[in-house]
């Protein structure tokens, strides 16, 4: 029951951040090879901002402020 409870969540957030994912993920791509940390922040920020507004309990999960780029 719980793994449903979570793929449920995980839909709920894509379906809502589709756009800010699109654009970090562009980003990052637009970027390979030369991948470097802090690059794509802008995005990562409205990303994260957009998940946690969607499911404001996965704060607890998305923690700190910079993305992986």
């Amino acid at each position: 029951m719980k793994e449903r409870n979570t793929s449920t969540t995980l839909r709920h957030i894509l379906v809502n951040c589709a756009s800010q994912a699109k654009e970090y993920g562009s980003c990052v791509a637009a970027k390979v090879p030369d991948v470097e940390h802090d690059m794509c922040l802008k995005e990562f920020l409205a990303l994260k901002l957009c998940m946690q507004n969607t499911y404001p309990p996965m704060r607890c999960f998305i923690t700190g402020s910079r993305g992986l780029f």
